[in-house]
């Protein structure tokens, strides 16, 4: 039971960011164009998505495997864009951020991988 407590936790969390990643609203980080705060997010998101990989990696329950199974062969679908904010895939399926490189991505760049419906997160969710 811990575990799919922890796995609600952690997908929460991903889901959450995400929205904020994703949001429309006129006050959305990418409506205002706060690279600080995308940055921040975009961290935020890899953490979230790390978490939730590490904890559903514990799980001895197959449908939770299978969807882990899923999301990360989703992920290294998206490589070659996540590599463009920095972010790589590692041998244990989490992400590595490279915050110099993601301080390099344009708004553009950020904004199509990250905020379109069609996007990578939007993928993942």
């Amino acid at each position: 039971m811990q575990t799919i407590t922890s796995i609600k936790t952690a997908s929460a969390a991903l889901s959450k960011t995400t929205e904020k990643l994703r949001s429309n609203e006129s006050d959305s980080l990418f409506a205002k164009k706060d690279m600080e705060s995308i940055q921040s997010t975009v961290k935020d998101f890899v953490k979230n998505y790390n978490s939730l990989i590490q904890v559903a990696a514990d799980s001895k329950n197959n449908s939770i495997l299978n969807t882990t199974s899923n999301l990360t062969g989703l992920t290294s679908a998206y490589s070659n864009l996540l590599n463009d904010a920095g972010i790589t895939i590692g041998t244990d399926n989490k992400l590595t951020l490279d915050e110099t490189a993601l301080k390099k991505a344009s708004i553009r760049t950020l904004s199509s991988m990250f905020h379109s419906f069609s996007s990578y997160p939007s993928a993942v969710v």
